[in-house]
């Protein structure tokens, strides 16, 4: 099949090789603005997400809703102290983050994001918020709502607005 009968297969090819370019380069971030914005995407309004927890299916379950919520997943860590790297670098709009982790628990991990912004939005995610005293210690130190696991999307898009993101 000969090229003009392709639409825009110079420009597809140029796509193409562009993206596979920035794969190479493990800019993730840049690939997925630039597929959203060929897709007609607002790629400047969209919110950008961080997802701290040492639980591979919560991180799943939380990408999934913020997802179908409408939310860019910018980026996942393991742990408190690559959730602290990676927030330095993201600079997402809103990091959900759970208490109990190896390497730098949850706690330690909000209280070094928010030395580092004072204007971070972070969501804590716990099984344990049933008492009273965590409550009071996350908000202390700045998380600015709290879910319990396991979060389902009501509960996240209810915290999201708590946080004043409008989705």
């Amino acid at each position: 099949m000969p090229d003009e009968d392709i639409p825009d297969s110079k420009n597809y090819c140029f796509f193409y090789d562009f993206v596979l370019y920035l794969k190479k380069c493990k800019r993730v971030r840049a690939v997925s603005r630039f597929i959203l914005l060929l897709c007609g995407k607002d790629v400047e309004n969209m919110i950008s997400v961080l997802i701290v927890d040492d639980s591979a299916y919560m991180r799943t379950l939380i990408r999934i809703s913020v997802t179908k919520l409408g939310l860019t997943v910018t980026g996942e860590a393991e742990n408190g102290k690559s959730g602290v790297d990676m927030y330095k670098k993201l600079k997402p709009d809103v990091v959900f983050m759970d208490i109990m982790m190896e390497e730098l628990y949850g706690n330690e991990a909000l209280k070094q994001i928010m030395e580092y912004d004072s204007n971070a939005v972070v969501i804590m995610v716990s099984s344990v918020l049933g008492q009273s005293f965590i409550i009071e210690e996350m908000e202390s130190l700045g998380a600015k709502a709290l879910l319990k696991k396991p979060p389902d999307e009501q509960g996240i898009k209810d915290a999201l607005i708590k946080c004043g993101i409008n989705i």
